[in-house]
């Protein structure tokens, strides 16, 4: 935006390409017995976690009562 001038199509070939970097993933330095040693830790605090929540939320099905029927009378009637 630099050297733009109002009114005129910006010219993008001033900028220089800029090439990301390719990623990759260093090493942690653990040996392969480690890494499954803390892989088998892992998936059971997992587990134990998974085992302590509460159940999921079960829907309770409205009580339709001689209050709910009246009171829908009277919007029907309105």
């Amino acid at each position: 935006m630099e050297a733009g001038i109002r009114n005129q199509p910006l010219n993008f070939s001033m900028i220089p390409p800029e090439y990301p970097v390719v990623y990759s993933r260093s090493s942690s330095g653990k040996s392969p017995a480690d890494i499954r040693k803390l892989r088998a830790k892992f998936e059971g605090q997992q587990a134990d976690r998974k085992a302590k929540e509460q159940p999921p939320f079960t829907f309770t099905r409205p009580r339709y009562d001689e209050e709910y029927f009246e009171a829908m009378a009277k919007l029907e009637t309105a």
